[in-house]
């Protein structure tokens, strides 16, 4: 959650409410306290019908702003900074992964694609405003566009074993490393 919006839906959750609620009510609980003669002060029930309406009109404004901020996305800034923005969070999220990994005996180390993840990364931290495509070029680079920017990232993956290889013989066939990613953009195709 986005820093302040835990305040904003308050705010829109009691404006419903103060909307729902009849305004006599409200008017007499909020306001009438304030006046020697409440009943000579009271407000018609037109200015009743436009602040219920005005509160309803501020808590749906409030609440498409609130969702807005959940997305991340405000619609705000370019479509190539919310490029670069998208690939610097997926940069950091692969720099974060790691795993086990599974090979055969007969693939060379390192030859496990990271397609999958890199794909899942760039879209997890895509605003849902920016249509992002992700073309693998080989060797474990992957070019990143977006519909509205001639800017392209080349977002390339490597992998660290952080433990020897275990090989479990011919029966098995397979090896076992513990590997960690890491993951470089830069501001060009690949």
């Amino acid at each position: 959650m986005a820093p302040g919006t835990g305040f904003m839906l308050v705010v829109v959750v009691l404006a419903l409410v103060m909307a729902i609620l009849p305004g006599r009510t409200t008017w007499q609980v909020l306001h009438a306290w304030q006046f020697r003669n409440p009943e000579a002060n009271e407000p018609s029930n037109a200015a009743h019908a436009v602040r219920r309406l005005s509160l309803l009109f501020g808590a749906v404004l409030l609440g498409t702003l609130w969702f807005q901020l959940q997305d991340g996305d405000l619609g705000f800034g370019s479509a190539g900074s919310k490029l670069r923005d998208t690939v610097d969070a997926a940069v950091s999220d692969l720099d974060q992964d790691s795993h086990t990994r599974f090979t055969r005996l007969t693939e060379p180390a390192g030859s496990g694609s990271y397609e999958g993840r890199v794909s899942q990364a760039v879209r997890q931290a895509a605003p849902r405003s920016l249509s992002v495509e992700i073309e693998s070029t080989g060797d474990e680079s992957y070019t990143i566009t977006a519909e509205g920017t001639s800017d392209a990232y080349c977002l390339r993956v490597r992998e660290t074993e952080l433990e020897p290889v275990t090989d479990y013989g011919e029966a098995v066939a397979e090896r076992v490393a513990r590997v960690t990613l890491s993951a470089s953009a830069t501001d060009q195709a690949c």
